[in-house]
């Protein structure tokens, strides 16, 4: 980078003429601009340069290192897939889709429109695929602009990109402007009401539009500060956006009249009226062109980018034709508005409120594309200034935000003057061709890119090259579009058909030479367009053909800035490109004229490289492949680049010792069967040992109730014990979908019909509420505890840190039986509601033994089967078992919504009185029962292990799916209080009832539908969960050590998944879902209330930091708090209608937590994230959570008791021997250095780093 200094004393205009200079060096810092006398040699020189450039094309390399270093910073690699693939979405779905879908349905081709939006999505398709080629292969912020300077030189690149500039300078305004007009629809008044008129300005531009201004200047702000803060902000308002469109496609549905949808194509005829359709609507698609300049930002470009590009357009297209379906099933075609055609067809079935939340997702439609098209514009105009065709000062890139500051806020300036002056009218006249051309060039340029490679195509391969492009631009696609276009009056599409019979032969000449005769001399290099010639030959003609149905005008403002850009490019452009171009080549040549080879030099530098020999092979964990390798040997002569950094390896597993030549890490067999496997410690190595050691129960019963563990304890040398890491694989989008999958079961659609007709009426939206709080504070102490202790083991690990061993194995005892109680009841459930939705009964799909008891006779294969593959799932991947999750869980979501819209558009406001028949007592009696109905989330807290990032991803996906999931379950209850009186609700299918009673009794199928896919998701995440949970449990050996391995290539705790699959497996294969039912015990909520109490223990007491005074002041303010909590309980399970008990309880649950808040200071503070207004949110989960175990049944106690002792016997019989064992080993452990190797590399690299 060339830096210009000026002398103040040489200069002879003084401070003056040096700032000119600075500004000229800043602009114009070219030769060719220097002076007077060198522009004038170099306009005279203009011929030369300008063949140059039109012969000369760039190189990848060129781009990718040269241009980019000219923004003096890089810009952020923050961007992934998911931001892509909402950046598209927000692209492409605007406002248009609402006003094209009745012009095109009314005028041009009727129901038929769902084809032309069909056609011009595929189209649209074929161009997205020649960009994210492109994108892949060089990406950088230039998109289509660099891609044909690349193929096809400076000056096609400049002239395409000169005119695309002009169409967003005019196409942002009109946005703009447009946003006002649905902003004021919204408020209910007229535009001109938001606007400022100026009698004095011309006619067409003297209504001034300081809202249009106003967006787009927060707009650009918001993209100037960051992009990942851009794409959160996209990415949420895009969610909303489909959400809306979704809602609008379920109550247009919900209102469908087939009839409507005859005839189809007449009176405008199969072929015409489609095609006229589809050129139109095509513009519907545009916009996500912008998505490819953020490819310089995207962390994985070769994944990344197809993914988001593909998907978002995939997205749009389905979105479109289901929109198009929607409008012409609810009206007449004939009868569609065309200006509000949406709002209007609402109206005509009676939902005039649907105009509201149209106008909404057509606002934020817009929104979106200015977000998006700010952070496209700024991008390309600053890779055009890299260049230098371009001022270089619009090229830079802010240091601190990774964001190209100047190009950004010079679009902004030039959009904000255009969209305060000029009317929507006019804008919208001035949009031209520019987008269309840009299409048809990029994919002649893949063309070139895939068959001609300087220096590897032969002359004759060229030729045959040119002569397939002339058949497939000029005689074939060229004269179709003309052809089209000269007959485009008639009613009939082109009325003869002759024209397309003689040029289609030769655009199929075109490309069968190209697929024949001409060999391509380049592959991709990661993502490539498939069926190469054909897609982009087809996308030439496409785009071609639809020139061809542009109007005459804009091909003359096309010609009118061709001109324009055309005149700037000969005056300037081209000589600061060429100056810069030449610059680079004197630059190339010294270096390779040059004595010294650096990287040889360096080579020889490098010192001898040991060889490292691993036994059994391990990974090489990359970010973007692995490899298995057993060997592993440095070379210097086949290094390229070398990056060594400071580290240090501890082996403290297995063996170590030194080999020949390098060194040898020998480690344990991952699987073996042998009895060291399930009880290796010192207490079970002969039955004198094991003797002594029940002799000493007292004392190591003590010693276990008492110690506690440590956080570093448990998140390195415990985790150790699984002798393999599980990978690290999980983000806050896996989690909050796990959440959802985990909760988001079956029960909700019969628990609410129960709560409602006998227990809380249509207040029991009240009870999930109350209900949702309630879980939301239990979320709150696992986030806490997840983020400081990511680990497996969950709540057992967190109560081992806080309460010690003896407590956290008899609440994990209890939870695992749960676990396998609930596993079995959830899939013989499975099997009922597959019968349900295949029309049969649930016992037609089971086998009957008479031979057996009665209640264990039934035997389920579905059930078992269902747990196998959900359990093979869980063992094969997590990443994979989080992608169906999500997909299945998302169908989930989209079904409940359905559900909800479809019944809200029955809704009845008279079924909501009375509101709470049942009074107070009833909601909060409901909500203890409808907490259960958030169960499940705790789950999520064993996967904290695999999370990338868990101060990030962890609160975001617990609390973020609870959010959700409480707000799902409120507006589910709404619904059907809102479809029904609450004393005719059906206790055992209150929706299908609900439906059916309204006539939509195929709605049952729906509602069944949802159901079993809930209860796939749950039994995933529990095969998920328990696997871990019950893993971390056998690392500390209180169960077999053997379940705690981790399996080294998928990274899964494969023994405990199968073990914890196949004793599901055998209850549910034998045990009816009622005896089922009846097990299910109060585990949950003691653990719940464990774990809240675990958290006060650890916030106010910390070894060697709290005082002897402390430590009592907590123990009694913790008896005030349970112990009141317990009196509350126990008076709620006595009385029915009193209130005195409460009175006299709820002081003292006050008292204790005064006294923790005033008189206790806090020992430790969360390093991340931490409950909120600690002590009373804990103290609140306490107490509910005790409430709530007072509401549960007698029988429940009993078991949950009988349990509670097989559990305590295990453990004195051999878990606190297991556990008292290991605990003394480790301590030992600590102070010997034997069994750990320690290999440090020193600060100073042994290799050099090679630029």
């Amino acid at each position: 980078m060339t830096i210009y200094h000026h002398n103040i004393n040489n200069n002879k205009d003084g401070g003056g003429g040096m700032k000119w200079s600075h500004i000229r060096n800043t602009f114009l810092p070219e030769e060719s601009f220097r002076s007077w006398g060198n522009y004038a040699r170099a306009l005279k020189d203009t011929p030369f340069r300008f063949k140059d450039r039109l012969l000369a094309r760039s190189s990848d390399t060129t781009e990718l290192l040269e241009m980019k270093a000219l923004s003096r910073h890089d810009m952020k690699k923050s961007l992934n897939w998911w931001d892509l693939l909402w950046f598209g979405i927000g692209a492409v779905i605007g406002s248009n889709v609402f006003i094209l879908t009745g012009l095109e349905a009314k005028y041009h081709v009727g129901p038929a429109v769902v084809i032309a939006y069909f056609f011009s999505g595929v189209s649209a398709m074929l161009s997205v695929f020649c960009y994210t080629e492109f994108a892949v292969d060089i990406p950088v912020a230039g998109s289509s602009f660099a891609y044909l300077r690349v193929e096809l030189g400076d000056f096609i690149s400049f002239i395409a990109a000169g005119n695309i500039l002009l169409e967003y300078v005019v196409g942002g305004p009109a946005f703009a402007r447009a946003w006002t007009y649905y902003f004021a629809a919204l408020c209910n008044h007229k535009p001109d009401d938001f606007r400022i008129t100026v009698d004095a300005l011309p006619e067409d531009y003297n209504h001034l539009d300081p809202i249009a201004v106003l967006v787009l200047l927060f707009i650009s702000l918001l993209t100037l500060t960051t992009t990942k803060g851009s794409s959160r902000l996209n990415s949420i308002a895009s969610i909303f956006h489909l959400l809306a469109i979704l809602v609008i496609i379920v109550a247009g549905l919900v209102n469908a009249n087939p009839k409507n949808y005859t005839p189809f194509t007449v009176p405008f005829g199969a072929g015409g009226g489609i095609f006229r359709a589809s050129k139109v609507v095509f513009f519907s698609y545009v916009g996500f062109e912008a998505v490819p300049t953020m490819a310089e930002e995207t962390e994985n470009p070769g994944r990344d980018i197809p993914i988001g590009l593909i998907g978002s357009m995939f997205i749009a297209t389905c979105l479109y034709c289901l929109l198009a379906i929607t409008l012409c099933l609810m009206q007449p075609y004939n009868q569609i508005n065309t200006n509000d055609p949406f709002s209007l067809a609402f109206e005509t079935v009676g939902m005039g409120w649907a105009k509201y939340l149209i106008a909404a997702a057509a606002l934020k439609g817009i929104t979106s594309v200015l977000l998006v098209a700010a952070l496209g514009q700024a991008r390309y105009l600053t890779h055009i200034a890299r260049t230098q065709m371009m001022p270089s000062w619009l090229a830079r890139v802010n240091e601190r935000t990774g964001t190209p500051v100047n190009a950004t806020l010079t679009m902004l300036t030039a959009n904000a003057f255009i969209a305060l002056f000029t009317s929507l009218d006019d804008l919208s006249n001035l949009l031209s061709i520019a987008t269309l051309f840009i299409f048809m060039l990029v994919a002649v340029a893949l063309l070139i890119r895939r068959y001609f490679v300087a220096g590897v195509t032969t002359k004759l391969d060229r030729i045959k090259l040119i002569v397939c492009l002339v058949l497939i631009l000029g005689s074939s696609s060229t004269a179709s579009a003309t052809y089209w276009g000269l007959n485009n009056q008639n009613e009939n599409g082109g009325g003869c058909w002759i024209g397309y019979v003689v040029s289609m032969p030769f655009w199929l000449i075109g490309t069968v030479g190209l697929w024949v005769f001409v060999p391509q001399a380049r592959s991709p290099k990661l993502w490539g367009v498939p069926l190469v010639p054909w897609l982009p030959s087809a996308s030439i003609g496409i785009n071609i053909f639809f020139l061809g149905s542009v109007d005459v005008n804009s091909f003359i403002r096309f010609a009118v800035r061709t001109g324009i850009v055309l005149v700037y490019y000969l005056l300037v452009g081209v000589h600061a490109s060429f100056d810069k171009a030449k610059e680079y080549e004197k630059k190339r040549i010294k270096e390779l004229h040059h004595d010294t080879n650096p990287f040889e030099k360096n080579l020889q530098q490098l010192p001898p490289v040991v060889p490292l020999v691993f036994s059994p092979p391990i990974h090489n964990k990359s970010k973007n492949r692995q490899d298995t390798f057993s060997h592993l040997s440095l070379q210097p002569e086949s290094l390229k680049r070398i990056f060594i950094y400071k580290y240090k390896i501890k082996i403290k597993m297995g063996r170590t010792e030194e080999g020949d030549g390098g060194i040898v890490i020998r480690g344990r067999r991952l699987f073996r069967c042998s009895k060291d496997d399930f009880l290796p410690e010192e207490s079970f190595k002969s039955w004198g040992n094991y003797a002594r050691a029940l002799k000493d129960t007292p004392f190591r019963l003590k010693d276990r109730l008492l110690t506690r563990s440590l956080d570093i304890t448990e998140l390195v040398e415990v985790k150790a014990r699984s002798h393999n890491d599980m990978k690290k694989k999980l983000n806050w989008w896996d989690l909050m979908w796990f959440g959802i999958g985990a909760v988001i079961g079956a029960g909700i659609f019969v628990l609410t019909g129960i709560q409602t007709k006998e227990v809380a009426g249509p207040a029991v939206v009240l009870s999930y509420a109350v209900a949702a709080v309630s879980a939301m504070l239990s979320v709150f102490c696992y986030t806490e505890f997840a983020v400081e202790i990511p680990v497996a083991g969950g709540s057992f690990a967190y109560l081992r840190v806080e309460l010690g061993d003896f407590m956290a194995f008899i609440a994990a005892g209890n939870i695992l039986l749960e676990c396998l109680i609930g596993g079995a009841a959830v899939a013989r459930s499975w099997t009922s509601y597959f019968a349900t939705l295949c029309n049969q009964k649930p016992a037609d799909f089971r086998i009957v033994v008479s031979s057996l008891p009665k209640d264990y006779n039934q035997l389920d294969p579905i059930a078992v089967v269902v747990l196998m593959v959900t359990c093979a799932l869980a063992v094969a991947s997590i990443k994979g078992s989080s992608r169906f999750n999500y997909v299945a869980s998302i169908v989930h979501v989209l079904v409940i919504l359905f559900i909800i819209v479809a019944g809200l558009s029955k809704a009845d406001p008279n079924n909501y009185t009375p509101f709470a028949p049942f009074g107070t007592r009833g909601i909060f009696k409901a909500s203890a029962v409808l907490f259960f109905a958030y169960g499940g989330f705790d789950g999520i807290a064993t996967m904290a292990e695999e999370t990338k990032n868990p101060g990030r991803d962890i609160p975001i996906g617990l609390v973020g799916s609870m959010a959700i999931i409480a707000l799902l379950y409120c507006l589910l209850a709404v619904t059907l209080c809102l479809m029904q009186p609450y004393q005719q609700v059906d206790e055992n299918a209150p929706f299908s009832v609900a439906f059916e009673a309204v006539g939509m009794g195929w709605a049952k199928y729906i509602v069944a539908a949802g159901a079993l896919k809930g209860m796939t998701s749950v039994l995933l995440v529990g095969a998920v969960s328990q696997g871990r949970y019950l893993t971390h449990i056998a690392r500390t050996h209180m169960m077999p050590p053997w379940l705690a391995h981790v399996h080294e290539r998928t990274g899964t705790p494969i023994n405990a998944s199968v073990v914890l699959a196949a004793a599901t497996a055998v209850i549910a294969l034998f045990t009816d879902l009622d005896i089922l039912s009846d097990l299910l015990s109060i585990s949950t909520l003691f653990i719940f209330m464990l774990v809240s109490l675990a958290l006060l223990v650890r916030r106010y007491y910390a070894t060697g930091v709290s005082t002897h005074a402390d430590r009592l002041k907590l123990v009694a303010c913790l008896v005030l708090i349970i112990g009141s909590s317990v009196a509350t309980s126990v008076y709620w399970g006595l009385s029915d209608d009193g209130w005195i008990g409460y009175a006299g309880a709820l002081p003292f649950w006050l008292l204790g937590n005064t006294g923790l808040w005033l008189f206790v200071p806090q020992a430790r503070f969360p390093k991340v994230w931490g409950v909120p207004l600690v002590p009373w949110l804990p103290s609140a989960s306490i107490g509910i959570n005790i409430f709530l175990i007072g509401s549960i049944d007698k029988a429940s106690f009993v078991r949950f008791a009988v349990w509670t002792v097989i559990i305590l016997i295990y453990y004195l019989f051999v878990g606190l021997h297991a556990s008292f064992d290991i605990a003394k080993e480790s301590e030992s452990h600590q102070n010997q250095n034997d069994a750990t190797t320690q290999l440090e590399i020193k600060d100073q690299p042994a290799g050099v780093l090679v630029p």
